[in-house]
């Protein structure tokens, strides 16, 4: 019986028809996201320019996967990516996003850097927070302590954290519940001070663990009080003491109500000085400052004039330190630590001292000049302007002081590096190029913000 041989194209049939099979397989999201990243790790490269900044990179952004900055950039790009709806958006996206990244044409926040894309879940990737406000009584014990665990969950997650200290009670307040006095609202800060050394202090010894961070982050924080608080000379002063708050960047807030007698007095000082040298008159000093004064003998020699115009400059110069009255009825349920909203509501207040608002003002521009402390804000402008003003009141700031924030406020933080963007001629900026990439920013920002964990449900709102 004859058989006959296969033929070649039979043999190849087979082998044929599985390799068309196999073109034709679509490849899996995740497959296509590797090809994706070896395509854009040729096309582009980022490299450092010096030796600090690769060791500050290593130390604090690099994950245990990342080889180099490379990696890293496209870690996140790949992260903020993955929050689109389809995978043909999540393709596009990072893409964008690392094209974004790459030579620093954008620079992200820390935590996103550090945490976007790892293992590590229970991080944040916002930089810092404002902590969220006890909406009963924040002034008792249990309210200070709610604050307290609030910061501990927060500097855990590896956020920053601010707050306005101001709602506690002054030093020496009587607490009529158990008859004994109350340490002060610098003393509680030393509360925090300690805890966030515990939380951010890891073993203290270098980790054998292969995944563990090259360091754990500061427990970087912002202590704020207003100008009109018992408290505020301790406060001024407080780190001038070694070891005190050391953990904390300290502010005082100034109101305009402040601002407004510092800027006058200071302005009839310098117009007593000439009126002394007879280069202004009498009647010149008293149009310009005296509203509302008994001009009774205004037209004598300024010599005689002189020191009742001392003494009307010296009453205006003063500065009332004041708290409200604890024992109010509606305090528990109203003091929130706004002054001004509740003077407006012609609720009562205790007057602890009355000082000189220039002295007060020299005192914080002493220090501020000596010891680089305190930092000086105006929240009062920063509400003003507050385009969400008829929707919150800002009360402090991130620690670096540069994002007002009002309670259960959070920092998203990027910025665009303006010196990649300026033209070849070096004659201005290339704006076609600054709007496409702020563009990409914004979106960026955008899907960060759905993509962090939160450590606390209040700062979810922001």
């Amino acid at each position: 019986m004859f058989v006959a041989p296969e033929t070649p194209h039979v043999q190849l049939a087979p082998r044929r028809q599985k390799q068309e099979t196999e073109e034709t397989t679509p490849e899996s999201f995740e497959e296509q996201i590797q090809q994706l990243k070896d395509k854009l790790q040729k096309k582009f490269q980022t490299s450092f320019e010096d030796n600090f900044s690769a060791e500050v990179w290593a130390s604090t952004y690099k994950d245990h996967n990342d080889r180099d900055i490379n990696d890293t950039l496209l870690r996140v790009a790949v992260a903020a990516g993955s929050i689109e709806l389809t995978d043909e958006a999540k393709l596009e996206w990072t893409e964008k996003f690392y094209d974004l990244l790459t030579n620093f044409k954008a620079t992200a926040g820390g935590r996103i850097y550090a945490n976007a894309g790892t293992q590590w879940g229970g991080t944040t990737l916002m930089n810092c927070y404002v902590g969220p406000r006890a909406s009963y009584d924040p002034d008792s014990l249990d309210g200070i302590l709610g604050h307290l665990r609030a910061q501990a969950h927060t500097l855990k997650s590896e956020g920053g954290w601010g707050e306005n200290f101001s709602y506690i009670r002054p030093r020496g307040s009587f607490i009529h519940g158990v008859g004994v006095e109350t340490p002060g609202a610098v003393k509680y800060m030393e509360l925090f001070d300690k805890t966030s050394e515990i939380i951010t202090s890891g073993s203290g010894r270098k980790s054998t663990h292969k995944q563990a961070k090259g360091k754990i982050r500061k427990g970087a924080m912002m202590g704020v009080l207003d100008v009109w608080h018992p408290d505020i000379i301790e406060f001024i002063t407080a780190k001038q003491q070694p070891g005190r708050l050391t953990k904390f960047n300290i502010s005082v807030n100034c109101t305009d109500e402040f601002m407004t007698k510092v800027l006058k007095v200071l302005e009839m000082k310098k117009d007593i000085e000439n009126l002394q040298s007879e280069q202004i008159r009498v009647e010149d000093f008293l149009k310009k400052h005296g509203e509302g004064w008994d001009a009774a003998g205004a037209l004598v020699n300024a010599e005689l004039m002189i020191p009742h115009i001392e003494k009307k400059v010296a009453e205006s110069d003063e500065w009332v330190l004041r708290f409200p009255d604890t024992t109010f009825p509606k305090y528990k349920k109203e003091w929130d630590g706004n002054m001004i909203a509740w003077e407006a509501k012609g609720y009562p207040v205790a007057i602890h001292n009355t000082i000189s608002a220039t002295w007060l003002w020299n005192l914080i521009m002493e220090s501020t000049y000596n010891r680089a402390e305190p930092g000086v804000l105006f929240l009062d402008r920063a509400n003003y302007f507050l385009p969400l003003n008829y929707a919150e009141t800002v009360f402090a700031t991130n620690p670096c002081g540069e994002q007002t924030l009002a309670p259960g406020g959070v920092c998203n933080l990027a910025s665009l590096n303006l010196t990649q963007f300026v033209n070849e001629d070096h004659t201005g900026f290339d704006l076609k190029k600054v709007e496409k990439y702020t563009r990409y920013l914004v979106r960026f920002l955008d899907n960060i913000n759905d993509l962090t964990s939160s450590p606390l449900p209040e700062y979810e709102h922001s």
